[in-house]
């Protein structure tokens, strides 16, 4: 199983979930790169698939 980045983006109460088939939803997130910290595969990865660049990130393991 390959690493995966995922970011829990809210703000005014909210969260961010993208809606997937079958009426589903999901955070976003995806696959870190090779060499790539797991805080700045989730920064690009939110960027990617929303266009949202965050403005502060913390990492949680």
């Amino acid at each position: 199983m390959k690493d995966r980045a995922t970011i829990v983006c809210w703000g005014e109460g909210k969260i961010l979930l993208v809606a997937r088939a079958r009426s589903r939803w999901s955070l976003r997130g995806g696959i870190i790169r090779r060499a790539e910290p797991p805080i700045e595969a989730a920064r690009r990865e939110l960027e990617e698939e929303t266009s949202l660049v965050a403005a502060t990130a913390k990492l949680h393991i």
